[in-house]
């Protein structure tokens, strides 16, 4: 995905990637599952990564089992109190003790493929502030993550760049926008 000011990974791309990656792996229980719905009523834009999952099983109302994903900490632009947010529900109509096991099973692969895409697109997550990297010529030597303020993040690179006489140049990513501005020695 191509991100740039006015692109974010969405609450409804995260779903969407719990579900292809956990059928990829070839773990998905075709014949058990009914649907599998994104909440597309107010999807969010995820601009921050530092959120937990929420994954739930429990009864349905009248029939089946459902496996609601949500996410809950800070996603949003904003760090003041937590949020929730939901990304979907998984539906079966089964109702046996084996149809709650199976599900259960497949609670534990959508957690799986949580943590496997929060590793791969943690940069698509991170939209707010600065982040800075610091290079040996071409050879990545380190970085700090989310400076509030672009001064703070350009003040912290000229000190790095004074410190560190080895250090040849230091880039600043505006994280919204992501542009890159270098500042060489």
């Amino acid at each position: 995905m191509k991100l740039d000011k006015n692109t974010f990974y969405m609450t409804e791309d995260l779903f969407n990637d719990i579900i292809a990656e956990v059928k990829h792996f070839g773990k998905w229980p075709e014949d058990l599952i009914d649907y599998a719905c994104p909440n597309s009523w107010r999807p969010a834009q995820i601009w921050n990564y530092e959120f937990d999952p929420a994954f739930v099983l429990k009864a349905g109302g009248s029939e089946g089992y459902y496996l609601d994903l949500a996410i809950q900490g800070f996603y949003g632009p904003k760090r003041g109190e937590p949020g929730g947010k939901a990304l979907g529900t998984i539906k079966t109509l089964g109702e046996s003790e084996d149809t709650v096991r199976r599900m259960a099973v497949l609670y534990g692969e959508c957690l799986i493929a949580y943590e496997k895409i929060m590793r791969e697109k943690l940069d698509d997550m991170t939209r707010i502030g600065f982040d800075i990297d610091c290079y040996i010529g071409e050879t990545w030597a380190g970085g700090f993550a989310e400076f509030s303020k672009r001064k703070e993040a350009e003040a912290r690179a000229k000190e790095l760049l004074a410190k560190k006489s080895d250090l040849t140049h230091v880039t600043i990513r505006d994280n919204l926008s992501r542009k890159i501005t270098t500042i060489l020695r």
